[in-house]
């Protein structure tokens, strides 16, 4: 999963958002969430 600000593979995760993961880049530190498969 990149990025999707600066497009790196390098992140960690920073918790949980509506129970749903929420990485933190370690590039630029934008924090995202990635969308549930359904």
């Amino acid at each position: 999963m990149d990025c999707p600000r600066c497009g790196s593979i390098n992140y960690r995760k920073a918790g949980f958002v509506n129970s749903r993961q929420r990485y933190e880049c370690k590039e630029c530190h934008y924090h995202y969430t990635v969308a549930k498969k359904s």
